[in-house]
């Protein structure tokens, strides 16, 4: 390519990119989103404790925080881990960015049916 030639892009780059951008932008939030995400499952009562006391007016449950930290760790420690392992991925000519991206839907929309069914 000479140096006064645009760059064009394939059809299968511009819908790899547009892919996962969409991606990105949609499926960042329930990482980053956490905290919101944590207070709003609060509020639906999952891991709520089993016992309740009449005494205790507390409505904070040390087992519940103690799953949701749990929770999070594992997501994050999982996130951490698949950043070389996509990489890796990425790198190699048998995957690529759609192989990679339909990989990562897949893991992600396994990850929210678990999230979906926490008893």
């Amino acid at each position: 390519m000479s140096s006064g030639e645009d760059p064009k892009l394939s059809w299968n780059q511009c819908w790899g990119l547009l892919m996962l951008s969409c991606q990105c932008l949609l499926l960042t939030g329930v990482v980053f989103g956490w905290s919101s995400l944590q207070i709003m499952l609060r509020s639906e009562g999952v891991y709520e404790c089993k016992e309740t006391d009449e005494d205790d007016d507390d409505e904070s449950c040390p087992h519940q925080s103690i799953r949701f930290s749990l929770v999070f760790t594992i997501a994050q420690f999982g996130f951490g881990v698949a950043g070389p392992i996509v990489g890796l991925l990425l790198d190699d000519p048998r995957f690529g960015v759609i192989v990679v991206g339909n990989l990562g839907c897949l893991l992600v929309g396994v990850g929210l049916l678990l999230i979906a069914n926490l008893p």
